[in-house]
């Protein structure tokens, strides 16, 4: 491997060539161990290292692909839905450690025949910089479950990822078993819903733009500790953010976002959340959205109860701006204890806080 990494840089020198090229087809020559995988619709059988490093299909180099492996992604179209499970060892089913990673989030495309975008149900899991189009006629764009009972998926990180025209979400999380699902810099527009974790854990979204989705633009069920921060939330059909009751204890911030137009209102909860004990609402713009700013959060205490704690959750505000200055549909239950439309919501009369910097 050294020998021919010489040989294509001596080459490079003597010729004036493009040393960058030597170099990359040197890496290509060493990948016998297959731990960067390389995907271009252009490739074919009289491609050097075709169907061993190189491939035509993101399916073909994930079923080839290695623990630790990189999988670049070339600019084109793929006509293809991605499964990404977890491997065999023997009696043991272990995570499969990969990056699938796009060269150009505007330009590396995938338009999936059916179902879903990409399916994962093994965690230790990046998805970068790929852009997913469902044609308004598939139901998921990136899809996380659990394929075996026994099993729990964890550490997907999704990043600078475009997901839209997908008519149930753009990212659907299905089971209670998955957990630490990271969404950062995606831009989520016209789907079903942004994102909706009607089961399972989503640990943080940050810097995404969410807008145009024909529901709430983050929807998450049963979830039990989530930061979303500095994201805009924009123009959804149902509310910019629903929480809806968990079995588990809940606690949420909700911090540092532009929230404006969304339909129904800025902030739900189901009218059971029995194990809610502490929602954060920091910093963030709330804009022209439903029925005045709509906030509606509920909580019956019950988990605290039968801890023996004996106080309410916590459902703090801090500084936010409001327009118009001050909403008047804002409505917190902590069990019998009611408050409406009181007037220390109004903490930022000011002037908005700068919008997030979210990649376009």
């Amino acid at each position: 491997m050294r020998r021919e990494f010489i040989i294509a840089c001596i080459m490079a020198l003597f010729v004036g060539a493009n040393i960058p090229s030597a170099l990359v087809y040197a890496e290509n020559s060493q990948s016998t161990e297959h731990k960067i995988l390389y995907v271009d619709d252009d490739y074919n059988e009289t491609t050097p290292g075709y169907g061993e490093f190189r491939f035509s299909k993101i399916q073909d180099a994930i079923n080839k692909a290695p623990d630790g492996c990189k999988i670049i992604v070339y600019e084109g179209v793929y006509n293809e839905r991605l499964d990404i499970t977890k491997r065999k060892e023997g009696n043991k089913i272990m995570d499969r450690i990969i990056s699938i990673i796009g060269e150009d989030k505007h330009r590396v495309i995938l338009k999936p025949p059916k179902d879903y975008a990409i399916k994962i149900s093994s965690g230790r899991v990046t998805i970068d910089g790929l852009s997913m189009d469902g044609g308004r006629n598939i139901g998921k764009g990136i899809y996380i479950l659990v394929g075996e009972a026994e099993q729990y998926v964890r550490r997907v990180d999704i990043r600078n990822c475009i997901i839209s025209n997908f008519t149930e979400a753009g990212i659907f999380v299905d089971n209670e078993r998955v957990d630490l699902v990271t969404i950062d810099g995606c831009k989520l527009i016209q789907n079903g819903r942004g994102v909706y974790a009607r089961r399972g854990n989503i640990d943080m979204i940050t810097f995404c733009e969410i807008s145009k989705n024909a529901e709430d633009g983050i929807c998450l069920e049963k979830a039990r500790v989530c930061t979303i921060e500095r994201n805009i939330i924009s123009n959804n059909g149902g509310f910019a953010i629903s929480i809806k009751s968990s079995p588990y204890e809940g606690l949420y911030f909700i911090n540092n976002n532009h929230i404006e137009g969304n339909e129904k209102g800025a902030i739900t909860t189901t009218d059971n959340n029995d194990y809610l004990i502490g929602m954060f609402i920091k910093w963030n713009n709330f804009v022209e959205n439903g029925d005045n700013n709509k906030i509606y959060i509920i909580t019956e205490c019950r988990y605290l109860s039968a801890k023996g704690k004996g106080f309410p959750p916590i459902v703090y505000f801090k500084e936010n701006y409001w327009e118009p200055a001050f909403p008047k549909n804002i409505k917190i239950r902590w069990g019998p204890f009611s408050l409406e439309g009181l007037r220390w919501y109004r903490t930022h009369p000011g002037k908005e806080h700068a919008k997030p910097p979210v990649d376009p």
